[in-house]
């Protein structure tokens, strides 16, 4: 293992991988923060995150144990210096800490901190906002849920209205996909990362977008199985968290029907394949010719119209 790369891997962002794994600081700063320890019980948070300009460290005050996050991942999951190594290298590019320039001319809707304070004060809702949320879901054909926590919110610099949807969900959020209410843009603030509806953690489904997981429940006709989406096929590496963290028994696997969509699951599958849970290829959506579930939906819905307004199967494809 070259220098260079455990250098690299020093200044995965050590808050954020402990809140991803479930660990929720007690209290936190832009660089530091005090959890309950991961590493054992105990009554009173001690285990202290901090970072320098070497990387990411931790400090536990009650045992006096201390190390990087390649020491912290050897104690967590009972591993060796390599496999730690391993583990860390598959980590989503969101965890690395960028450099100091970067930061100072990174915007500041990019900032974590900066999402969920603009979020809390927002996150009070009129009966009309709630109503915006709604029926945007409505009108893209799919279900909304309460426990999504949806905003509406108004870029006046931009003139456009945009929903909010909290990454990966509303209590341990890192970031807002934003989606526009009369138009396709698209764009997030804050972490790019999963999305997640947690329902049944034995059953998963896997899309690339949150309008193609809410639409696989539709097509399933299982409105139990928890629902996830990639927000890009570039996050396919945070299943491993995402799977050693709820150890799901099945997984439906239904990415797009691009080159892109085909080599994020082969990837998911091999994720799948290394944490001994049992993987289902959802390919409705390629033998209708469409792109994604979501497409799919659609689709289904037009045709289950025409049936209705007196066309046959057959003429439909035939149209088709």
């Amino acid at each position: 293992m070259e220098r260079a790369e455990i250098e690299r891997l020093k200044r995965i962002d050590l808050i954020s991988y402990l809140e991803f794994m479930g660990f929720r600081p007690e209290w936190k700063k832009a660089d530091k923060a005090m959890f309950y320890s991961p590493l054992r019980p105990e009554r009173n948070p001690s285990f202290y995150v901090y970072c320098t300009d070497r990387g990411w460290f931790w400090k536990d005050w009650g045992t006096g144990e201390s190390g990087d996050i390649i020491k912290f991942v050897e104690l967590y999951y009972g591993v060796g210096f390599l496999e730690a190594v391993e583990r860390l290298s598959s980590s989503p590019s969101t965890y690395f800490t960028p450099s100091i320039e970067s930061q100072k001319s990174a915007p500041q809707k990019d900032s974590v901190d900066w999402v969920r304070e603009f979020y809390r004060k927002e996150s009070f809702l009129s009966s009309k906002k709630i109503e915006i949320v709604k029926s945007y879901f409505i009108k893209k054909g799919v279900n909304y849920y309460s426990e999504m926590k949806c905003i509406p919110i108004n870029d006046r610099k931009e003139g456009k209205l945009y929903v909010g949807i909290p990454v990966p969900f509303p209590l341990k959020m890192r970031g807002l996909e934003l989606r526009e209410v009369n138009g396709n843009s698209r764009k997030t603030w804050g972490r790019k990362c999963l999305w997640l509806l947690l329902r049944n953690p034995g059953r998963f489904l896997v899309a690339e977008s949150i309008l193609d997981a809410l639409s696989g429940e539709i097509i399933l006709d299982d409105y139990k199985i928890t629902l996830c989406s990639l927000n890009g096929v570039t996050n396919v590496s945070q299943l491993g968290d995402l799977f050693t963290q709820y150890r799901p028994e099945v997984v439906v696997l239904a990415l797009d029907a691009d080159e892109a969509g085909e080599k994020a699951t082969r990837e998911a599958c091999e994720i799948a394949g290394r944490h001994s849970i049992s993987v289902i290829e959802f390919t409705g959506h390629i033998e209708a010719g469409v792109k994604d579930l979501h497409k799919l939906l659609l689709k289904r819905e037009q045709e289950e119209c025409l049936i209705g307004d007196g066309f046959t199967k057959e003429t439909i494809l035939s149209i088709g």
